[in-house]
């Protein structure tokens, strides 16, 4: 027994140095040097190599100089319609943790590109049909492969005996490429040219369109005259989609205007023909589009989409007023009467709050339509997931506000509380440092009211909401002393609170000044760990709400030091309360789920200092 138990413990050892070496074969020498077999190894037949690439590519995912290139492995391993199931499910994940994968389209494509993968839509195997779907969205990304797709899809669309399940997987395809081509410079359009001849043909087949049954048939005649009205269908809705696509060509949409009015003048059609014309001729009438949006389960919803005829009183159902825009270009757009807009000039484009933005969480945006091509790509807009479409409303309407260079007014402040939280983070890191806080002509009377500086509005919403993509600009701010000092009864450190709040919630890291994101002095923005050490010896008040109160009990108000302390010391999951450290409980700083400490003495203070040094200089050691 003795001796079994001798030969045992070598055993094991080379049995897990035999498995080892059979997961080494199966990953490259070195992260470096082949990225691509460690993502192939997720779909690997022995689970031990499964598990080792997933961890592997996990461990370099966490290392920031592998992020980048760990990100255009999988971006390319996605793009690959040959990538398995299995692969694009364990990596979906991570791409999500990585920075964005975008490369361009390639210029040139290998001969039957397209065909091959709009075949592969309609593979057996799921991922294939996956992969197929995922390279051809990319592929669309340029105009003139959006328009070579466009062409093949409305073919395959127009086929009557196209089943419906594969109709429901080119559609998603069909609408992106198309939103990508109506959207685009038409100069980088590769459409092919349209004869006067084919322009009639197709008006008369939209003027013959389904034709109605005037007698009850029987079962069985219907059942054999079912895929003659399929066919018929499908014609007139292929002449119908030719139309349109020409309407939204600038060259032709004259000649095919005119050819349509021509047939309607004639004076030969049935009703249901004049209003297929009719429903042709509307696309060509400029509009504008009054969107009206409100926060709902706290994120932004796109209630009303309301289409108004520019020059034209438009009435609605149960409206005081007629709505009526006598003026509008890109720009803006003027109001004579509304109902709830007052008349006046309107920015185009940009989300604005209501004339009553006090009493109400509506926000609009007039959106100008002026030719066919512009409302159908703004049809094709909508069709995009409203929260994304919300997120860039909000960047777009905050870069508007960041070139005006002007202080925000009120009902602007109340405005951002309903945009998109990264949004306005980013919009704050750049307003900051540049705008200044505007002095008012009796600040006594603006704090006796409850109004605070759109300086300190702005702070308090990133103390609720803000998220990393303000640091930048916060710090660099907080850094340039741009702040007015704290003063008063009843006035707060909102500055100071929103680095500190923004800190605990969504960490940053640090970056280097050559980012775009260097302070006054010069220097990168410092990770968060390090802007939160090298304020703990301050201590500032973040308060004066509980001074008073507080000082009866002998007990200090929050203080900027404590605050970083006690996050700092959290975020390395060591326990506060040893350092002395408590919760401050100030009331006004509370309200808004703002952090608050304080050291019960300053000999704490000089503990927490020091276990950071300790912990600096033991991961400086080598």
């Amino acid at each position: 027994m003795t001796h079994l138990r001798r030969w045992m413990a070598p055993l094991a050892l080379l049995l897990a140095l035999a498995g080892r070496l059979m997961v080494c074969a199966a990953e490259p020498n070195g992260p470096s040097d082949d990225l691509p077999r460690l993502i192939a190894g997720l779909d690997a037949d022995r689970f031990e190599v499964r598990r080792h690439c997933g961890e592997r590519l996990n461990e370099l995912a966490a290392q920031t100089a592998w992020r980048e290139r760990l990100a255009a492995a999988i971006g390319r391993a996605l793009l690959d319609p040959e990538t398995s199931i299995e692969v694009r499910r364990r990596l979906g994940p991570l791409a999500e943790r990585l920075p964005k994968f975008a490369p361009e389209p390639p210029a040139e494509l290998p001969p039957g590109e397209f065909d091959r993968l709009i075949a592969g839509l309609d593979a057996e195997r799921f991922g294939a049909r996956l992969g197929a779907a995922s390279r051809l969205t990319w592929l669309i990304e340029r105009p003139e492969w959006a328009c070579q797709v466009i062409q093949r899809l409305k073919r395959l669309r127009g086929d009557a005996a196209l089943s419906a399940e594969a109709r429901q997987r080119i559609e998603p395809i069909w609408d992106a490429a198309r939103r990508v081509w109506l959207a685009s410079d038409p100069a980088a359009w590769r459409m092919p040219p349209v004869s006067e001849a084919e322009i009639r043909r197709w008006i008369d087949e939209l003027v013959v369109g389904p034709s109605p049954s005037r007698t009850r048939a029987s079962p069985a005649t219907q059942l054999a005259t079912e895929p003659a009205k399929r066919r018929a269908a499908a014609r007139w809705q292929a002449a119908e989609q030719e139309l349109l696509d020409l309407l939204a060509r600038d060259e032709y949409l004259p000649k095919v205007k005119a050819a349509l009015e021509a047939r309607l003048a004639a004076g030969d059609l049935d009703a249901g023909a004049e209003g297929r014309i009719d429903n042709l001729l509307e696309w060509t009438r400029p509009m504008l589009v009054a969107e009206r949006w409100m926060e709902e389960f706290g994120r932004g919803q796109n209630v009303l989409v309301q289409y108004l005829r520019v020059g034209e009183e438009n009435y609605v159902t149960g409206a005081a007023h007629p709505c009526l825009f006598d003026q509008v270009d890109d720009f803006t757009a003027h109001c004579v009467s509304g109902n709830n807009l007052l008349p006046g000039t309107y920015r185009v484009g940009v989300l604005f709050p209501t004339p009553n933005a006090l009493g109400s969480d509506a926000q609009f945006r007039l959106v100008n339509l002026p030719t066919p091509r512009r409302r159908m790509a703004y049809e094709q807009y909508l069709k995009i997931q409203e929260s994304q479409r919300f997120a860039e409303l909000s960047r777009r309407t905050l870069d508007d506000l960041l070139i005006q260079k002007r202080p925000l007014k009120e009902a602007e402040l109340v405005m951002l509380e309903k945009l998109d939280a990264v949004a306005v983070s980013r919009f704050a890191s750049g307003y900051l440092p540049i705008q200044g806080d505007p002095e008012p002509s009796d600040r006594k009377t603006e704090r006796r009211i409850g109004r605070a500086s759109p300086y300190q509005n702005l702070c308090c919403l990133l103390v609720e909401h803000g998220t990393r993509e303000a640091a930048p600009g916060l710090i660099a701010a907080l850094t340039a002393d741009l702040f007015p000092p704290l003063a008063g009864e009843g006035a707060c450190a909102w500055h100071w609170l929103a680095g500190l709040a923004i800190a605990q919630r969504d960490p940053w890291a640090a970056s280097n000044k050559s980012a775009g994101e260097a302070l006054p002095d010069g220097r990168g923005l410092p990770g968060c760990d390090e802007w939160l050490a090298g304020l703990m010896e301050r201590t500032d008040p973040l308060s004066t709400v509980d001074a008073a109160s507080s000082g009866s009990f002998g007990l200090a108000p929050p203080d900027l030091g404590a605050t970083a302390a006690a996050i700092l010391l959290a975020r390395h999951h060591v326990d506060w309360g040893r350092f002395g450290l408590e919760w401050a409980g100030d009331r006004l700083i509370a309200e808004v789920g703002g952090p608050n400490y304080r050291f019960v003495s300053p000999a704490m203070r000089r503990k927490a200092l020091d276990w950071w040094a300790e912990r600096q200089r033991r991961h400086e050691m080598p």
